[in-house]
């Protein structure tokens, strides 16, 4: 997401706006992810490219050692009308089309999406997420990435990894192995998941529609861990 109007009311006090708990979001999206201020942005307004949608238009943010960023809006910034696209991303695995294992991604009233690539975790790395970064630690135990999206939207990531995934907590995450990498795909909702995956938890959260989207829901998290015969967890 990003922030195009004034958060705080113009009597400097009131902070009651919905953009001020987006930009909450984020500025940790940002605090963890140092590859979004040393990527070099190109062209800043391409359609056709990216995706072979002409709604949607897509500024990319290149970087070489942490990752890319694609911001994804509408073509005409003034339409409410969702809007359905796919993705052709650049990868240190060659160009993807996303997602790969069916469906489209949404880009509903005036959204704005940023999408991954190369993001790194520590000694892990998402080879891309459509879903996007809330924000990610290194724990002694391991590490947590929390990632979310809008209601009922279908979103996928892949990481470069031989091992198999574990859903340890929630339902309806579909896996697939293709080549080297394991692709996760899910919709969104209310409810938390959760996939344990080499030393990597990915926490999938969603609960940002206009009407809820007070930011408690993510910006109150305490990251916490916790033993478990899996591994280690949040709270």
């Amino acid at each position: 997401m990003l922030i195009f109007t004034q958060v705080i009311r113009e009597d400097g006090r009131t902070v009651d706006r919905e953009k001020y708990s987006e930009l909450k979001i984020e500025a940790q999206f940002i605090r963890v992810s140092p590859g979004f201020l040393e990527a070099t942005p190109e062209t800043n307004f391409t359609t056709g490219i990216y995706t072979p949608n002409v709604d949607i238009a897509v500024t990319p943010l290149l970087g070489e050692k942490n990752g890319s960023f694609f911001v994804a809006r509408k073509a005409n910034y003034s339409s409410f009308e969702p809007v359905s696209y796919t993705l052709r991303l650049p990868t240190s695995a060659g160009n993807i089309t996303v997602p790969q294992l069916g469906g489209n991604l949404t880009l509903s009233g005036r959204d704005s999406k940023i999408h991954v690539t190369d993001y790194p975790l520590g000694s892990a790395k998402l080879l891309y997420s459509t879903a996007e970064i809330f924000t990610w630690k290194q724990f002694e135990q391991g590490k947590v990435v929390i990632v979310y999206g809008g209601h009922s939207e279908l979103h996928e990531l892949a990481i470069v990894t031989s091992s198999e995934p574990k859903l340890i907590e929630g339902v309806d995450v579909k896996f697939k192995s293709v080549g080297k990498m394991v692709v996760m795909q899910w919709k969104t909702s209310t409810a938390r998941r959760i996939v344990h995956l080499d030393d990597l938890l990915i926490h999938i959260l969603g609960n940002l529609d206009p009407e809820v989207r007070s930011g408690a829901s993510l910006t109150s998290i305490q990251i916490e861990t916790q033993p478990t015969t899996t591994g280690f967890r949040i709270f």
